[in-house]
């Protein structure tokens, strides 16, 4: 013990003996000078001196409260050095004896300082008056703060020793290693929680065990207490409080320490509840709920493994989970980033996703990439993988080796394929160098020429990702599209894996708002997408009220018991595993509980639906109304008025939905993924399940389940909304209504419209009742009652798709996002990349443009890069080209006519501004019917469907498109079978277009 402290403080103990004797040298230095030297020199050596002892408090006072562990020591320091050497140098008439010299020094530190007139006087007439004044002031000032430093020293240990307990504290959350992990869990912690870290609800404690860790002076400079000691040692868990604590989570920087911990900590918790559950009466500060244990586990196979252990099964007072930063990486970047959905906007029905670098991340984007991918709209996936290693032998191998039930969903078991998928490596020998075009075509060609959808790079070094990244991406601007006849298009969002939110990730987010780098951060809109970073994955919320949890819970205890009970119970004995609370679940079949929770998302939007806060909200929850409408949604037989359909209807085989069968192939997807194989029977030791087979195939009974799980989505969410309530936004259940928003650029707009603007501002809307809030509240209404029509009772959750092109597009996105706030999304289509795009704003006010294009973008929850289907970026970034002799547009244009195709074929409403020359130019007859904001569309179809004079991708060829859709080309056709527009809302009286005129 002595030898460790000797060996901790030597570093502080240089240093003061250091300043000792420099400090003695300088002032004998300082006395022969001003007795033998002239004054010039006297007065440049004093600030040299001066300047030296103020630069090493200062570095000492900027270390924060550390300044308080090194102010009593450099104080006593300096009290010492010049009291000791200083009476001798003014040769004072003091007979002093060591011990009186000790005790004169010591008087210095209670404030009794007399004594050193004396020597002041003594110098007048024998040595350096100057400096003998100098020395001995700093020495009662030295003195003075090296007391009361050492007293606010003791009184902060007294109070930092007093937070380091959980006295008092029952329900408190006890982090266990103040790693960098640790420690931005606790930053996370006190931002979400910095008013009141002490309440008893949100209360923290920390457990470190290396006392010189730096971390533990940064969290006690936020506040939180810490216990330094070893976590294993039972009187520093009984100070940290583990009996009372409802969360515990273990992020020691070694995966086999924090899994002994948990296992301690477990048999520990149940033998302490059980005794106290026997006694009467119990004490003061039992925690009476689960205690959850997360364990951050980064090796994913150690964790899957440990599933099966007996040990890490069945538990009555704890509910253990193993999360690691990879697999949650993962998760967050197909929920921010669907796999289906990205692949429909690049206008492809199969995914195909490139993996760049396959370590752990790799593995654990594959695994999850696979279980989302499902979707009624995806006819198949592909993967490919570009790795170092992929042309050694023993690397692929060991990948099979390692997945074998990937294998199996490949070749298929028993002729079983839950998913059609192809996998294939292809080698990268020097990331560093950029990827070959070459090699991407080998890419696609493989993938049966479609070029990957999605570019996920999960290099472990920042800087390695991040370069690649930006090769990569101009490697794919450079490849010309397919020039087949195919919609197919190169430049897929590419998704780079980072460790920090504030470092590299700079050249990925941006501040929110101009100007304000102290903000958070947001997406630039290149295309270039940052994630896994570690600021994101330990936030408190998702961490520890993971509401995939709560989802997973209620789908087991609500879902899964109401179906089983209803049928007798099984031969197999192995299907009482699964009959039991959650709590007494095993972990391996919670997992597959989440699963069964991740991939609902992937459902509502195959349905067009969302999780989200809703623009028209529902009072009460209507079950009956709700689940009809539910099944007319599943029924796809149109408006739900026309066709009765039962709420109660559960037997599969009646007109059954894809997604039924997609629940089953989702399930499948998952045992394969995790060793599982068919067998005749159930044995769950050995992995073997009689229900690995098409869904076709299975009997009616498990069919039934898997038809309940779909329909019961709305019942099973509502009480995910109601039992555990997040924040003060309540999310429900929606289906979303899609509105575009277009409308014509500035200079046309002003020569139409001048009373939309104000005359103070060039781009400035009237405050006071310009006509355009008007139209807009009136068109609003209109869908709110074409909503309440066809889907009664059920929230709506709008969207709002614009190009936030200068002029109209961002007049209407203001007035929308001022009308509705955070109750309506907001998607972005780019019809060309950014860099480009932005170079097409009004060069007068481009700055200004690009700040407000930023500033609307911040609220966006998706910014889209269209695909670049007319060219490489050297072709369509010609802006200003004379159009053809034949008015063939250019692929410049033709990228912003693919905007409107996008739009045409994904919204269900559209609002735009339009003056109607296009028509008066034709000399088209007016009756002027269908052109007032709220018509219908079977008034519209007198409108010609060509204009010489429309411009390509102006606001006239939208209307056109949107209401003829079968005029769009097939080069702009889409794949948007999950954003379906809602036919049944086309026959409705108000509001299929929206046109706001003169």
């Amino acid at each position: 013990m002595l030898k460790r402290i000797v060996i901790s403080h030597m570093k502080g103990l240089r240093l003061y003996v250091g300043l000792f004797f420099a400090n003695v040298t300088a002032i004998t230095a300082l006395a022969l000078i001003e007795l033998h030297a002239q004054y010039f020199v006297f007065v440049t050596s004093l600030t040299l001196f001066v300047f030296l002892n103020a630069r090493v408090l200062e570095l000492v006072f900027r270390s924060g409260r550390k300044a308080l562990v090194k102010i009593p020591p450099l104080g006593v320091t300096y009290a010492v050095a010049l009291s000791f050497s200083t009476p001798y140098l003014a040769g004072s008439t003091f007979d002093f004896h060591i011990l009186e010299h000790a005790y004169r020094i010591a008087q210095l530190f209670v404030g009794e300082s007399s004594w050193t007139d004396r020597v002041i006087r003594d110098a007048l007439t024998a040595g350096p008056v100057e400096t003998t004044k100098l020395a001995m002031n700093l020495a009662r000032i030295a003195a003075i703060i090296a007391t009361v430093a050492t007293i606010l020293k003791l009184v902060r240990h007294f109070f930092d020793e007093r937070k380091a307990t959980a006295k008092g504290k029952v329900g408190h959350v006890i982090l266990f290693g103040l790693g960098e992990a640790g420690l931005e869990f606790v930053r996370a912690w006190q931002r979400e929680n910095g008013s009141n870290p002490d309440q008893q609800e949100s209360s923290l404690l920390i457990v470190e065990r290396k006392p010189q860790n730096p971390a533990i002076e940064t969290a006690r400079d936020l506040g939180f207490g810490v216990v330094v000691g070893d976590a294993f040692d039972p009187v520093v868990q009984r100070r940290a409080g583990v009996d009372s604590a409802s969360a515990i989570l273990l992020m020691l920087s070694d995966d086999k320490r924090n899994i002994e911990l948990a296992l301690e900590i477990r048999e520990h918790l149940e033998r302490h509840r059980n005794a106290f559950e026997s006694k009467k009466g119990g004490g003061d500060h039992a925690f009476d709920g689960l205690t959850r244990i997360l364990i951050h586990v980064d090796n994913s196979k150690l964790a899957r493994r440990l599933q099966d252990h007996s040990r890490a099964g069945v538990e009555t007072h704890t509910e253990t989970r193993f999360f690691d930063f990879y697999e949650t990486s993962a998760r967050a970047l197909f929920q921010d980033h669907p796999a289906a959905q990205t692949a429909e906007t690049m206008g492809s029905n199969v995914v195909h996703i490139a993996i760049y670098g396959f370590g752990r991340m790799g593995d654990a984007v594959l695994r999850q990439a696979l279980k989302v991918a499902l979707s009624p709209a995806i006819d198949r996936t592909h993967v490919s993988i570009f790795d170092a290693r992929a042309n050694r032998r023993e690397f692929v191998d060991s990948f099979w080796t390692t997945n074998s039930g990937l294998r199996r969903l490949i070749e298929g078991d028993r002729g079983y394929k839950p998913i059609e998928l192809s996998l294939n490596f292809h080698s990268l020998p020097e990331a560093s160098s950029g990827l070959a075009g070459e090699l991407l075509k080998d890419c696609a060609e493989k993938a049966g020429d479609i070029p990957p959808t999605q570019h996920i790079i999960c290099f472990d070094s920042d800087d390695l990702a991040a370069a690649f990244s930006l090769d990569l991406r101009d490697a794919l601007r450079e490849l010309k599209p397919c020039s087949d006849g195919t919609k197919y298009a190169w430049n897929a969002p590419i998704y780079v894996r980072l460790k920090r939110r504030h470092g590299l990730a700079r050249l990925y987010l941006e501040s929110n708002e101009p100007g304000n780098g102290s903000c958070d951060l947001c997406e630039t809109p290149d295309n270039l997408f940052a994630f896994g970073m570690l600021d994101d994955l330990v936030k408190p919320r998702s961490l520890l009220d993971d509401e995939r949890d709560d989802l997973a819970r209620i789908l087991h205890e609500n879902g899964y018991h109401k179906v089983r009970d209803k049928h007798p119970p099984s031969e197999s004995i192995w299907r009482k595993e699964s009959q039991v609370p959650w709590s007494s679940l095993s972990i391996f079949l919670k997992n597959s509980n989440r699963a069964q929770a991740d991939h609902i998302p992937v459902k509502l939007q195959a349905l067009g639906c969302t999780i989200s806060e809703p623009s028209f909200r529902v009072s009460t929850y209507d079950r009956e109304k709700i689940n009809t409408v539910w099944n007319s949604l599943l029924s796809a037989e149109g408006n739900s008025k026309n066709k009765e359909l039962s709420s109660q209807r559960t037997e599969a085989d009646q007109s059954p939905h894809p997604l039924y069968e997609i629940e089953h192939d989702r399930w499948s997807i998952f045992h394969y993924l995790e060793g599982w194989q068919h067998a005749e029977w159930r044995v769950n030791p050995a992995r073997r399940h009689n229900n690995l087979q098409a869904w076709k195939e299975l009997d009616a009974y498990s069919r039934e389940f898997d038809a309940a799980h779909v329909l019961q989505i709305p019942d099973r969410l509502n009480e995910l909304s109601t039992k555990t309530p997040r924040n003060q936004i309540e999310t429900q259940l929606c289906v979303e209504v899609r509105v575009a928003l277009i409308g014509h650029r500035t200079d046309r707009l002003k020569s139409s419209f001048p009373d939309l603007f104000s005359g103070s501002c060039e781009n400035e809307l009237r405050q006071d009742g310009h006509p355009l809030d008007s139209a807009f509240d009136k068109a609003i209404d209109g869908i709110r009652q074409s909503c309440q029509e066809v889907w009664p009772g059920f929230p709506i959750r709008i969207t709002f798709v614009s190009p936030l092109a200068e002029g109209g597009d961002r007049l209407l996105t203001k007035t929308a996002l001022k009308k509705f706030g955070s109750s309506a999304g907001l998607e972005v289509p780019l019809p060309l990349p950014w860099d480009v795009y932005f170079q097409t704003f009004d060069k007068d006010y481009r700055k200004q443009l690009v700040d407000e294009f930023k500033l609307i973008a911040r609220h966006a929850q998706r910014i889209i890069e269209l695909p670049s289907r007319f060219g490489t970026l050297a072709e369509i970034g010609v802006v200003d080209r004379k159009p053809k002799l034949n008015f063939e547009p250019h692929p410049h244009e033709k990228q912003y006519q693919l905007a409107n195709a996008y739009i045409a074929q994904s919204c269900d409403f559209l609002f735009a501004i339009w003056d109607c020359r296009e028509i008066e130019q034709c000399n088209f007859e007016l009756n002027g019917s269908w052109l007032q904001p709220g018509r219908g569309r079977d008034e519209a179809s007198s409108v010609p469907s060509y204009s010489a004079h429309a411009k390509p991708g102006g606001v006239w060829e939208a209307l056109n498109w949107w209401m003829n859709s079968n005029q769009i080309p097939d080069s702009m056709r889409f794949e948007l079978g999950s954003r379906p527009r809602r036919h049944q809302l086309r026959n409705q009286r108000d509001l299929t277009s929206v046109l706001l005129l003169k």
